[in-house]
């Protein structure tokens, strides 16, 4: 789940041409519907709001998130999941501070929180974890950071690549998950469109999908999958995951666009 949210907060922006693909900060407000449950017990109705921020600064990206659904169950009683998600990546590939958090009716399920940090870029490293115990892991020299995971896929598309494979560790557990993405076409548009900035959402688009595996064992199947909907603007307009309790579809509802740091 966790791997998902910083997943979805991501965005991947291309300008075209030779130019390097590029990350636009923005700050999207997303409307859930659930397409499955698996709670026990009838769901009779529910709510929920995901909100993502993405701001840059001269030498870093932060990147902050908060997912949460209420439901009603048959009955009179309540189910309530939260998560919240903060990350910070230097921009340089050498460093990503992480903690992460997710509650089950205000009970804490499995937080995280540490430092993983190479010497320079493309070298292996290490992941000293405060949260849940005091513990240093190996970071292998091939694992990216999300941001830099994201704009490496977008180098890739542009390229004609229909294909992603790739390492990615983005804090939501100890170890790295190995990613194979797919590009599958264009991306549907939305509506009504977004409140606020949405001539943000004028450029080129595409759908991938993707699935997140461990990085060691050889199982086939993946621990989880996304399917998202993304804008040459980096901002991603609509995104299906499974969340464990509930398969559920993020949908755009707000966009605003956040200014660019001036080094």
């Amino acid at each position: 789940m966790k791997a998902m949210l910083a997943s979805a907060a991501l965005a991947i922006a291309i300008t075209g041409g030779a130019e390097a693909a590029t990350v636009q900060p923005h700050e999207a407000i997303y409307e859930i519907t659930v397409k499955e449950w698996r709670l026990p017990g009838a769901v009779t109705s529910y709510n929920g709001t995901q909100i993502l921020r993405l701001e840059s600064t001269c030498r870093a990206w932060r990147l902050t998130g908060r997912f949460a659904i209420t439901a009603q169950l048959r009955g009179g009683r309540n189910m309530q999941f939260e998560s919240d998600i903060s990350n910070s990546e230097a921009k340089d590939g050498t460093r990503l501070t992480f903690d992460h958090s997710t509650r089950m009716n205000g009970q804490d399920l499995a937080p995280i929180r540490g430092v993983a940090s190479r010497p320079h870029p493309g070298a292996a490293g290490q992941v000293r974890l405060s949260v849940p115990k005091d513990q240093t892991l190996a970071l292998p020299k091939e694992a990216r950071f999300p941001v830099q995971s994201f704009l490496w896929t977008a180098q890739q598309i542009e390229q004609g690549k229909r294909t992603m494979n790739y390492v990615l560790f983005d804090g939501s557990g100890p170890e790295p998950m190995r990613v194979f993405e797919l590009l599958t076409g264009t991306a549907i548009a939305i509506r009504p469109p977004p409140k606020g900035d949405a001539e943000l959402l004028g450029g080129r688009s595409w759908r991938t999908v993707g699935s997140f595996h461990r990085y060691t064992g050889t199982a086939a199947e993946p621990i989880t999958s996304i399917t998202q909907d993304i804008h040459d603007n980096g901002i991603g307009s609509a995104i299906t995951f499974d969340i464990g309790l509930a398969v559920v579809q993020l949908k755009l509802r707000a966009i605003r666009k956040l200014p660019e740091p001036s080094c």
